[in-house]
């Protein structure tokens, strides 16, 4: 049966539906995570020469082609948040129609790598960096790294494939500097097709390597500590089990996206409790698609080699973004077994050459003679597992018409539920108040979506809103760190006095601890407090010592001045 679409109308039918999906987004507006350092204040940056942020890293990394990418926008449509929405979106739909073309490059039948593309674009897990103004960096390095596999699995064609190939490796190393790992994945396609090692095939790869090295070391001379101090110490039996569960969370979120969330918490991504069965999940999987095939040990190589950067840190938290590009080479694989399946079911032509290639990677490894020889328990399971995910592409397993028909339906229907899914996560990337509130309903003990819910509740004025959730923290059983809840007390002194209870406002500024980063603010406040109750003195007291905190303080310095005037002192809440 000849496949009903043409390699253009597949890549535009998916552009439509990737546009169709994320459209909306583009009415989004910033969020007051990352996208103020990056953006919308951050005109100094935004407005200066085009290529001058390739001199040295800025926000803690090496990037200047995602921040190129800013000035572009900046440019286009200053601080209007649609133009750096509709980038995204772009670079996503754009993501989508290359993975259709690598998948199809690399063997997958056009219908099949149609319906790989399709999970790859409508999968919730894949929103972030879309619906993330600032999660562009994993966009620009996703898109200049399928361009770099796809021009080098077509090398063959000429020496031009190769070299385009080498430069678009480096765009994506000057987007994030995760894609060094790019050479390595270089290395994963010549064994998949079969290309006999040599000495060239590794000396080639050097100057790229190089170029990894030197990105590498201008993003650590920029580089800041990425996470809070209570981070797994540096242990290396502790870092290892962090990143096995790491994988375990992206290869269970991968089948079973829900509870996604723009952050999750310390103990969700690493408490005990998961450090032992979770890594032993990993392994399971990983090991199973290695000896499932060649497209199975593709699909895990690419994962495991493309997400290695942000697992090799035992202090590194798991987040949607950092999956974006690696789970390519799950859906690449996910495509050959959507193949395989349409071929066995009569709905695609038989093509015994890639047919004998793809069932022939199991054989190549010697899987079944090793676990025939294996008297482990948890080897048998394993055989039988792989030859039962053989076995179901037997032409004597679908014969019946509703079998073939569900081969082809289920992806679809897949799809679907993935893009209402999504259409969720795009309602909650919609402004500060939507985003923290879907993080705070997940992990309301969570320090960062306790503090940043509280702040935006307090710019829309729910002071209320913002009470309760003071009120909910104090009885979280999971203790907040004390400067999450110092910042959550502040929020809330600050929605007391706009209400109108000073006394309730006294209460919660006056037990924020001295070592609150904005403790100079508190004292301030506190001396507006007591201006207003007319206790002179005690006003004084505090605006000095909001001084002697921060001498630059020129709020303090003005408050202090109307004060020797006997004057009601200027609010700065």
């Amino acid at each position: 049966m000849k496949s009903p679409f043409t390699a253009k109308a597949a890549a535009i039918t998916l552009a439509l539906i990737s546009l169709a999906l994320y459209y909306p987004s583009v009415k989004s507006g910033f969020v007051n995570w990352d996208d103020p350092q990056y953006v919308t204040q951050n005109a100094a940056e935004l407005s200066a020469p085009l290529f001058s942020e390739f001199k040295k890293p800025s926000h803690g990394y090496y990037h200047p082609l995602t921040i190129l990418s800013y000035k572009l926008d900046y440019r286009a449509g200053g601080l209007s948040p649609s133009v750096y929405h509709y980038t995204n979106v772009l670079l996503h739909t754009s993501n989508t129609a290359l993975l259709l073309m690598l998948a199809a490059a690399l063997g997958v039948p056009l219908e099949a790598a149609f319906l790989a593309a399709l999970l790859f674009c409508a999968h919730p897990l894949m929103s972030e960096p879309v619906l993330w103004i600032s999660g562009r960096k994993d966009l620009l390095l996703c898109f200049f790294g399928l361009a770099s596999l796809l021009l080098y699995a077509g090398r063959n064609a000429g020496r031009a494939n190769f070299a385009l190939a080498n430069i678009a490796a480096a765009l994506a190393m000057l987007s994030k500097p995760t894609a060094v790992t790019i050479p390595l994945l270089f290395v994963l396609l010549d064994f998949y097709r079969v290309r006999k090692p040599s000495a060239e095939m590794f000396v080639e790869k050097l100057p790229l390597l190089a170029a990894g090295a030197l990105v590498i070391l201008l993003s650590v001379s920029g580089a800041k500590p990425l996470l809070p101090p209570d981070r797994p110490p540096s242990d290396s039996w502790l870092g290892a089990m962090s990143a096995l569960n790491n994988i375990w969370f992206y290869y269970a979120k991968l089948v079973w996206p829900a509870g996604l969330a723009a952050e999750y918490p310390y103990a969700f991504a690493y408490g005990m409790k998961n450090l032992f069965w979770q890594p032993a999940g990993a392994i399971a999987v990983s090991a199973l698609l290695f000896y499932s095939g060649k497209a199975g040990a593709l699909g895990a190589g690419f994962f495991l080699a493309a997400v290695l950067p942000v697992i090799a840190r035992p202090d590194m938290a798991v987040a949607d973004r950092y999956v974006y590009f690696p789970a390519c080479g799950l859906f690449i694989a996910a495509g050959h077994y959507i193949g395989l399946l349409l071929v066995r079911a009569g709905r695609l032509p038989e093509n015994r050459s890639w047919i004998a290639e793809f069932d022939g990677g199991c054989r190549d490894i010697s899987l079944q003679k090793f676990l025939a020889n294996s008297y482990s328990y948890s080897l048998q399971i394993l055989r039988r597992t792989v030859l039962g995910i053989h076995r179901l592409g037997s032409r004597n397993q679908l014969r019946f018409p509703g079998l073939r028909k569900a081969v082809f339906v289920a992806p679809l229907a897949i799809a679907a539920v993935l893009a209402v899914i999504t259409a969720g996560r795009r309602a909650a990337w919609a402004d500060n108040v939507s985003l923290w509130r879907d993080v705070y309903s997940k992990y309301p003990c969570a320090d960062d979506a306790a503090a940043n819910y509280s702040g935006a509740l307090l710019e829309v004025s729910d002071f209320a809103g913002t009470a309760s959730v003071h009120d909910e923290a104090l009885r979280c059983r999971a203790p907040l760190s004390a400067g999450a809840l110092d910042k959550i007390r502040y929020n809330a002194g600050l929605a007391a006095a706009k209400s109108g209870d000073a006394a309730r406002a006294r209460e919660l500024f006056g037990g924020i601890s001295s070592g609150f980063e904005d403790y100079h603010q508190a004292l301030n406040n506190l001396g507006i407090i007591s201006a207003a109750a007319g206790e002179h003195a005690r006003a004084r007291a505090y605006f000095t010592a909001a001084l002697k905190l921060r001498p630059d303080y020129e709020t303090a310095k003005r408050n202090l001045k109307l004060l020797s005037c006997a004057k009601e002192p200027r609010r700065d809440r």
